[in-house]
């Protein structure tokens, strides 16, 4: 069976060039059928990992309670962002999936999953220690078109830029003042000097396929023995390339509510 999470561009281009070649003389159930081999044969192999957190996440079933669900619509109320209660419940089952205490979160912006990641720990009794760094910056990202990079935030449609004094503040309402790390630098000057290592790294700032693999390939080094790699965004639509760069470099990864992905340390290719 295929799992339309795990269709990769090849198994398509090799779907389409059956229909793209189809006999006539061929039934429906022919054609189908016929797609559906090649597709199969296009399918990379498995790539198991050795990571007990990650088979952990596979084996638990992700969901949130009433309480959990409120609790993550109260912190989308009272701190901007582009993330949602499925982000809340990936943090919250990445956390009972294995020994996280420490988490390094690339893209922080206004501050909402750092609350929800420190919110989940809290809520399930466990110590988190969590890093967020941003470049806290109104100038473009690597993943905007060409026509919009004279623009800042506001004028790009992105609405307000992320500011380091907001993101404190807002943590602090939520009463998080003291727990995390924020730290104004770039991402790439950040995991180049850092010696310190993590059991869980989520990239979340530009989406383009050039910077994914950086980063990946930057991260590794900084992940426990047992770490995981994840991130936001898993799409190659526009100027994006989220889902190129991590089937690339994280083959066997999983993906979440069809949006966030998670690799373990020993998949990772460098």
């Amino acid at each position: 069976m295929l799992d339309q999470q795990q269709i990769t561009p090849a198994m398509i281009d090799a779907g389409v060039r059956v229909l793209a070649a189809h006999n006539t003389l061929q039934s429906r159930e022919q054609l189908v059928r016929e797609i559906f081999l090649q597709m199969l044969a296009a399918k990379p192999p498995t790539v198991r990992s050795r990571s007990p957190t990650l088979g952990r996440f596979i084996e638990r079933v992700p969901a949130l309670s009433a309480e959990e669900a409120r609790r993550a619509d109260a912190i989308c109320s009272a701190v901007p962002g582009f993330t949602d209660k499925r982000h809340y419940a990936f943090f919250k089952h990445l956390l009972t999936s294995g020994p996280i205490e420490k988490l390094l979160i690339l893209g922080v912006y206004a501050g909402r999953d750092v609350a929800f990641a420190l919110d989940a720990a809290r809520e399930l009794g466990r110590p988190l220690h969590v890093v967020g760094v941003d470049k806290f910056s109104d100038e473009y990202c690597d993943d905007w078109p060409e026509q919009s990079r004279a623009l800042n935030w506001q004028q790009a449609g992105f609405g307000r830029a992320p500011s380091f004094e907001s993101a404190k503040a807002n943590l602090e309402r939520l009463g998080f003042a003291g727990e995390p790390i924020l730290l104004k630098q770039r991402d790439e000057e950040f995991l180049g000097s850092c010696c310190e290592r993590f059991d869980a790294i989520y990239l979340d700032t530009s989406h383009d396929y050039a910077t994914v693999v950086r980063q990946i390939r930057q991260a590794v080094g900084l992940l426990t023995e047992d770490g995981v790699l994840c991130g936001d965004d898993y799409s190659d639509q526009g100027t994006w390339g989220v889902k190129r760069a991590v089937t690339e470099l994280v083959p066997g990864h999983l993906v979440f509510a069809n949006w966030i992905w998670i690799g373990a340390r020993d998949q990772i290719k460098v």
